[in-house]
């Protein structure tokens, strides 16, 4: 049974990169007005590679980090959807009206 864990925890970690990295390069691609998304997907992923190296020394570190910084990344990413979504319900209210 751990055998088969394993599998599914790797294959929905493999399944969950791939789309943050197709979303984030889709988004850039949008974002900078290119039609084809595939030339990002490499300077993205080299990116986020770097960053993934780029974390905590020890476990100390960690806890300080799960403790204090992580509590108020959370909030920051609940409020920032939130604007989102009342910003794309406030535009949707708008544009029907016209």
């Amino acid at each position: 049974i751990d055998a088969l864990m394993l599998a599914v925890w790797l294959l929905g970690t493999f399944v969950q990169l791939t789309t943050y990295l197709y979303t984030a390069s889709l988004g850039a691609a949008q974002w900078l007005g290119l039609k084809q998304y595939r030339a990002l997907v490499f300077p993205i992923g080299f990116f986020i590679l770097a960053i993934s190296m780029w974390g905590p020394s020890n476990v100390d570190v960690f806890e300080t980090y799960l403790g204090t910084s992580h509590v108020v990344i959370d909030f920051f990413y609940f409020f920032l959807g939130l604007l989102l979504f009342a910003a794309a319900w406030i535009r949707s209210k708008f544009i029907h009206c016209n």
